[in-house]
């Protein structure tokens, strides 16, 4: 288990899936979340599908005193990149997440070719199955 003592950890995972770990909310998180996904947008290929996870199962409730900021700097970077590859992204979320604020904030900001889906922790491997599908 990775410990959520950083703000964000990332990794570019074996199978091809960049994989985030969420820790602490905070601004320093945002910003590292935006600088890291527009290097992503930058080199992808156009023609190849992007797959992310994203493990917010550590964050607690706090993290709905950034929402405001996390739009108001996630939307002009996603707009940047209009010809951005199709995203496939899994979100491992814990009870405390609230699923409709996060799904609504990102369906806001995504593509209509975006794919998301969330799962529990103990879900994982059914996660990874569908992100990694060709479907």
């Amino acid at each position: 288990m990775i410990a959520h003592t950083q703000p964000l950890q990332y990794e570019y995972t074996a199978d091809g899936a960049h994989r985030f770990v969420l820790g602490k909310a905070s601004r320093e998180a945002v910003e590292a979340y935006i600088s890291i996904m527009e290097d992503i947008y930058k080199r992808a290929d156009t023609k190849m599908r992007l797959c992310f996870w994203i493990d917010a199962s550590g964050l607690s409730i706090d993290f709905l005193q950034y929402l405001d900021y996390m739009l108001e700097r996630l939307r002009p970077a996603m707009a940047r990149y209009p010809q951005r590859p199709a995203m496939r992204t899994v979100f491992i979320v814990g009870r405390e997440s609230r699923i409709w604020i996060l799904d609504a904030m990102f369906r806001l900001l995504c593509l209509k070719k975006d794919q998301i889906r969330y799962f529990s922790p103990s879900q994982q491997e059914a996660a990874h199955a569908w992100l990694m599908s060709q479907d």
